[in-house]
């Protein structure tokens, strides 16, 4: 304030002391420091510069696209999508599948087969019956191997299994039931079928050779 108090002095304005203070206290409103004045330039001018440099990267960024088809870009990422997905897919049903075999492998250890065909045959129509899978094994999958002993005994090696297998065959060579057969059948039996009858009912074996 002294400096603007000796320019008027310099330049021979004379002011009543009253027109001083009011002077002053006008000019006082809107004067500012010099050193405000540089604070707030040099803000602006940072964020002029800040603005600039965002300018610059969006123009970079923009000049990767120059040449650039769109439209086969978004095809191009549809399709990469896609194909993840289908992989994804693919890898959670081999997943399922490695469980599901797992699962029925398990399920068939206490049972013994003729051949490693006739177990395959019992893995694979386990399979074609989609029986539900737990924590606990394969539902319903002991009903199903009950059915295949029914219809095909021969694929079980299993002592009670053969035994009826082998019943059932001399019943249909005799003509009678096995429980019924006498010395006269038994004297036509060949050597394999008298050891397969000792083998699969030794008490019955023991009364006819006797």
């Amino acid at each position: 304030m002294t400096d603007i108090k000796e320019l008027l002095e310099s330049i021979g304005a004379e002011l009543s002391e009253e027109a001083k203070s009011q002077f002053l206290a006008e000019h006082a409103k809107s004067y500012k420091p010099a050193a405000e004045m540089e604070r707030k330039l040099n803000k602006a001018n940072g964020e002029r510069d800040a603005l600039r440099e965002q300018l610059d990267a969006m123009k970079a960024d923009l000049q990767k696209f120059d040449g650039v088809d769109l439209e086969s870009l978004r095809q191009q990422i549809e399709d990469a999508n896609a194909r993840a997905k289908a992989a994804e897919k693919e890898y959670q049903e081999k997943i399922a599948e490695r469980d599901e075999m797992d699962a029925i492998v398990r399920g068939l250890g206490k049972y013994e087969f003729s051949s490693n065909a006739a177990k395959e045959s019992a893995v694979s129509k386990a399979k074609a019956a989609k029986l539900p899978i737990t924590e606990s094994g394969v539902v319903g999958l002991d009903e199903l191997m009950s059915k295949l002993k029914e219809e095909d005994p021969g694929a079980f090696a299993d002592a009670e299994t053969q035994k009826a297998q082998f019943t059932k065959t001399l019943e249909n060579q005799a003509g009678q039931k096995v429980t019924d057969l006498d010395s006269k059948t038994f004297a036509k039996m060949g050597y394999r079928e008298r050891v397969e009858l000792k083998r699969t009912n030794p008490e019955l074996y023991e009364r006819l050779k006797n």
